[in-house]
This record gives C-alpha cells, sequence and structure tokens, in this order.
C-alpha cells in the first residue's frame, strides 16, 4: 500500500477493511481504473525492514495489503484491440 504502512483515503481505506474482514481479496472499478487489493503474508525476511524488532517479538501471522491498478480501455471506438495479432506476425 505505502510506505507510511497506513492505507490511502478512498480505495486502500475500503480494502484494507474488507481485508480484515477476512475477505481475501477486494475489488473494484472506478472512473476507468480496475483495482484489486489481497492480503500477502510478511515472512521474517520481509519483517526485517517492515517492522520494528519490538513489533517483530510479538508472535502472529504478519500481512501486507498488495494493490494493484490496471487502467481500462474502451475497445468499442476502434482505437483499442480488435483481437488480432497482425503485429506479431
Amino acid at each position: 500500500m505505502n510506505a507510511e504502512h497506513k492505507p490511502k483515503p478512498g480505495f486502500e481505506t475500503r480494502a484494507t477493511a474488507a481485508l480484515a474482514a477476512n475477505k481475501s481479496r477486494f475489488e473494484e472499478v472506478t472512473a476507468g481504473v480496475f483495482y484489486s487489493a489481497r492480503s500477502v503474508t510478511l515472512l521474517a525476511s520481509c519483517q526485517r525492514c517492515h517492522l520494528s524488532a519490538e513489533a517483530r517479538q510479538n508472535s502472529g501471522r504478519r500481512v501486507a495489503g498488495l494493490v494493484i491498478e490496471i487502467p481500462l480501455k474502451n475497445t468499442s471506438s476502434g482505437g483499442g484491440n480488435d483481437g488480432s495479432n497482425k503485429d506479431n506476425q
């Protein structure tokens, strides 16, 4: 999500709430962009950089949020991908 380990307002805040409620993923499309968030387990090697020594002493599964943004393209206007493979021939 972000370096301060806090969700940004909007999608990330909604995704955090959904993931905290044990949903495996949270997705939405807004303003022509597909957003997807999933939780990922922080392994010990990740925790060395992302958690303080004091926080690492507390046992339990540590997770982070992985957010993917994909701009969607309207292909019905004639300028998009027509499904042909002509450029790769």
